[in-house]
């Protein structure tokens, strides 16, 4: 809920910039009326770029406590490939195809600094992507690799911007990505949670732990 309210306030100030830059362009004046058109495109683009960090951040869920945020099972197609079914904690469900040995995914989380916590924002975090993976070096090196989103920034990754401008900004240790991985097995069924130390997966039937020892 904190980061709809985020997004929501982001947004209102986006409409706000477009607002005051639609309003420049539209008075009248031939001088000033240039320069108005400068300033009024700058704010517009400022509006735009707001508006889109906001809907960057509506995609965060924030992370009151450890919770399970999807289960996985996954299906052998051939040697090496499988197809892979996500099940999300909020009802939505994604297939993908995989090739490898194991599957993984990662997740983006952003963990505020100080002014952060004076603000009550606690970690917020984003499903990023799926990826199949191979046991022996050589196959993970030169064999074809499987890699989707489960989630994409239009245009501005509020998680990268953080992660290039950190030190210039003062955010040691506010963002960071992490990622769990799991053997694939015919007719496997995990499961994946998330806890502000990371993500973590574990087996759910008896096909998934036996392929899990016997990777061990």
């Amino acid at each position: 809920m904190v980061y709809i309210s985020l997004a929501i306030g982001i947004g209102m100030l986006s409409v706000l910039l477009l607002y005051f830059g639609l309003r420049m362009i539209l008075r009248t004046g031939w001088l000033l009326g240039f320069i108005r058109g400068c300033c009024a495109s700058v704010i517009i683009v400022m509006a735009v770029l707001v508006g889109l960090a906001a809907y960057d951040i509506y995609s965060y869920q924030q992370l009151n406590e450890p919770k399970v945020i999807a289960t996985l099972s996954t299906r052998e197609l051939a040697p090496q490939e499988f197809e892979v079914n996500v099940l999300f904690d909020n009802g939505q469900e994604q297939r993908f195809e995989l090739k490898g040995d194991q599957w993984q995914v990662d997740a983006r989380i952003i963990r505020w600094p100080d002014f952060g916590g004076l603000l009550r924002l606690k970690p917020g975090f984003r499903l990023d992507r799926i990826s199949g993976r191979y046991y022996a070096l050589g196959q993970e090196r030169d064999s074809e690799r499987s890699v989707h989103a489960l989630h994409d920034s239009i245009s501005v990754d509020i998680w990268q911007l953080l992660q290039n401008n950190y030190r210039r900004l003062s955010l040691q240790r506010t963002t960071f990505g992490s990622a769990t991985f799991m053997p694939m097995v015919d007719d496997g069924l995990y499961e994946i949670s998330l806890s502000a130390n990371g993500l973590a997966a574990k087996p759910l039937n008896e096909k998934a732990s036996e392929a899990l020892n016997q990777w061990r």
